[in-house]
């Protein structure tokens, strides 16, 4: 039997390989859907902020902090095993041929991985951080992560795109 979040979870646009690991596991479509809903729902206010919302969105920077955050909630609250088959299975649905779809998935592969070694250190740090305080927390450390250039975006400024830190002077 379904639970009702498990059920938001299969409604939303995701595809076969990710649908497969939510219709499987109750606790992990709520995961899912506590990690993805408040990582959204951040990385867009953050993309507020800049000068160019747009290309943030979209292999840029709040982009890169939706992947870091998105997979350190989903690690925390699932584990690292279920982040990690989730977070590839929603990267590697099907094959990319062109450069920039390929610069994309990876970006989100590399994103991913940041965010889910933040989310496994600091899960381990529970009896430091509340519970309450674990989504505020995360979010400081994938904004740290994308301050500091260890996430990656790709750089659209010339042909032919490329992958590059995150706090590259003039990437939105």
């Amino acid at each position: 039997m379904s639970s009702i979040v498990q059920d938001f979870a299969l409604g939303r646009n995701i595809n076969a390989r990710e649908r497969a690991i939510l219709a499987s596991n109750r606790h992990v479509a709520q995961g899912w859907t506590i990690a993805a809903s408040y990582a959204t729902t951040v990385s867009s206010a953050f993309a507020h902020l800049t000068d160019d919302m747009e290309a943030s969105m979209y292999l840029g920077r709040a982009d890169a902090l939706r992947h870091c955050l998105w997979s350190a909630l989903l690690t925390h609250q699932v584990g690292e095993r279920y982040a990690k088959k989730l977070t590839d299975a929603h990267e590697r649905e099907g094959e990319i041929a062109a450069h920039r779809a390929r610069l994309d998935r990876a970006m989100d592969l590399h994103n991913n991985a940041v965010g889910i070694r933040l989310g496994k250190f600091h899960s381990s740090q529970r009896s430091v951080i509340t519970q309450s305080m674990t989504t505020f927390f995360l979010f400081g450390v994938c904004k740290s992560a994308l301050d500091n250039g260890e996430l990656r975006v790709i750089d659209r400024r010339k042909d032919p795109w490329r992958m590059v830190p995150s706090n590259t002077p003039g990437i939105a």
